[in-house]
């Protein structure tokens, strides 16, 4: 039960955290693409849950969160600073810190440190 309420953090970070009200339009954006939770603070998600955030080259992104088959999905806007997301959902602006290093995006929410994998 833990993990579910990891889970429901780290979806409400993600949601305020990569929603934003614009979006640079560059087509080489790395981290324009489909990207996979892989670890939560060093440990893995447990059997039947997944958390996947597409964030596109248009400013606009979804996450969908699965447990168990069941999945339920945000739609928000996104932009970028110097190592910073900017993510508005809801009305609500978060800035998250990231780094990326090649196919890894590693991010920092609420004292979490998050690292998601390109699919």
């Amino acid at each position: 039960m833990k993990w579910l309420h990891m889970l429901g953090a780290l979806a409400v970070v993600l949601a305020l955290g990569f929603v934003v009200t614009g979006c640079e339009d560059n087509d080489d954006d790395p981290l324009v693409g489909t990207w996979d939770v892989a670890t939560i603070d060093g440990r893995a998600l447990p059997d039947g849950v997944s958390m996947t955030v597409v964030l596109n080259k248009n400013g606009t992104g979804v996450r969908t969160m699965t447990n168990r088959g069941e999945s339920v999905t945000f739609n928000f806007s996104w932009s970028k600073g110097a190592g910073v997301l900017v993510v508005v959902e809801g009305g609500d602006t978060v800035n998250i810190p990231y780094t990326l290093a090649g196919n890894m995006l590693t991010i920092v929410a609420e004292g979490d440190t998050i690292v998601l994998n390109r699919r």
